[in-house]
């Protein structure tokens, strides 16, 4: 987003392409191979609930005769693991919280941190464990965002060496 001088020229900002538009390059984020945005970055916005969404949002306008999409991909990776793994836990897990389900199951069996009777049970309900999930998530944030990077490397079926490199690096 460019300043607006006194002149009333815009200066700055993501400066468009020669038909007047702003072009994103789409790559794969290398530690986890998933989907990225770059040249400049359009898929970490602010998001819908947050004040700054609504002047971000004016900036993206379709073309005449055109519709404007936007889209949350939120977990569709771990939806599709679960999907092509006929695992309707994982998809369950997915669509609530995997990554602080696996980081609390890494904690127990790896770390021998945390003891079983701290575990979350897939019997619990909906809502019970998406708030035991959402307790423990703030409790072992630090731990959940290493491990963020297994589970996505899982789903793009990272090697052995990789998942090294990345738990080394953070």
């Amino acid at each position: 987003i460019g300043r607006l001088g006194a002149d009333g020229v815009i200066t700055g900002g993501i400066q468009p392409a020669r038909d007047g538009l702003v072009h994103t390059r789409f790559t794969f984020n290398p530690s986890t191979g998933r989907l990225a945005s770059e040249g400049p970055n359009l898929q970490n916005i602010p998001q819908p609930s947050s004040e700054e969404a609504s002047w971000v949002k004016k900036c993206f306008v379709a073309l005449l005769n055109h519709l404007y999409w936007s889209l949350d991909y939120k977990g569709i990776e771990a939806v599709l693991v679960g999907y092509f793994a006929g695992s309707r836990n994982y998809i369950r897990l997915s669509q609530i919280d995997v990554h602080t389900f696996f980081t609390l199951h890494a904690l127990h069996m790896v770390d021998k941190v945390l003891p079983a009777s701290d575990l979350p049970d897939l019997a619990w309900s909906d809502t019970d464990l998406t708030d035991y999930l959402g307790k423990m998530r703030a409790r072992f944030k630090a731990q959940r965002q290493l491990n963020k990077h297994l589970v996505h490397g899982g789903a793009y079926l990272m090697t052995p060496f990789k998942a090294q490199e990345v738990l080394l690096k953070e």
